[in-house]
């Protein structure tokens, strides 16, 4: 084995967002154990899919039913756990 350890971030940390990287590293590496940390005061606590759909509404005018079909991973409510329970559902 090349490595002991393979650290990859992603915004708001849900595993069902990086499972194409840790597929692929396993593909590579192996993987015995796999371990999801979330940092606190995370910054997906402070904004909400509609918050960032209407941003990006005004910035891109016509392309509002793409927009709203986005889901940005937005934590509400000590999410946290359920983002990595909901990884392979």
């Amino acid at each position: 084995m090349f490595a002991e350890a393979l650290v990859s971030r992603n915004i708001a940390g849900h595993a069902r967002f990086a499972l194409k990287d840790i597929l692929f590293a396993n593909s590579l590496m192996n993987l015995q154990n796999l371990l999801i940390v979330h940092h606190t005061d995370c910054g997906a606590t402070h904004f909400t899919n509609e918050k960032i759909q209407g941003v990006l509404k005004n910035k891109f005018p016509g392309k509002e039913a793409e927009i709203d079909e986005i889901d940005f991973g937005a934590i509400e409510g000590g999410e946290y756990v359920l983002s990595l329970l909901s990884c392979c559902d």
